[in-house]
């Protein structure tokens, strides 16, 4: 292989690695439920930065991971494998310092609550309704023409009814 070839080769698989990263961006933030105008302005980005990252025609830098798993409520490892990764688990040096002076049961207890909280997580993430990631997919599903209807009427009640109470105020106001 040539160095030009190898070159070329090199840059093709850097813009498919880009695109991976983009889709995994999107699915995490579909499953996170949050529109992508949301997501930049959460990082204080313009949206056509985020849409490039989602697209894979930019890669999103390194050191806004934590930002951006922030943004999205998500631990780090999210946004580099395509596995499920429920916690991400740091360790304070408050808790080390514990560990090293009551040794085994500090130990005991700390993975106790942590295997409860991978449980919780663990059960969570098996019971999760299925995350639509289709082309146009959107982050929170469409309502209904009823759903839309119901809450316009129900917004409606209460703009007449709160307009019904103010009137009865400034009559009691007014006597």
């Amino acid at each position: 292989m040539t160095p030009r070839e190898k070159a070329s080769q090199t840059m093709r698989d850097n813009h498919a690695a880009q695109r991976r990263d983009g889709q995994r961006l999107r699915q995490r933030r579909l499953e996170a439920g949050i529109t992508q105008q949301a997501a930049a302005n959460t990082l204080g980005i313009d949206l056509q930065v985020w849409v490039k990252w989602e697209l894979g025609r930019r890669p999103y830098p390194a050191c806004r991971l934590a930002a951006i798993a922030s943004a999205l409520g998500i631990p780090i490892a999210s946004l580099l494998v395509d596995q499920v990764v429920l916690q991400e688990i740091r360790v304070s040096e408050e808790t080390l310092e514990r560990v090293r002076r009551e040794g085994r049961p500090a130990i005991d207890e700390i993975s106790a609550r942590l295997a409860a909280s991978v449980g919780a997580l663990l059960h969570a993430e098996a019971t999760r309704l299925p995350v639509d990631l289709s082309p146009g997919a959107r982050a929170k599903p469409r309502r209904s023409r009823e759903q839309v209807l119901a809450s316009d009427l129900a917004r409606l009640h209460a703009a007449t009814r709160g307009a019904a109470s103010r009137g009865h105020e400034r009559v009691v106001a007014a006597a």
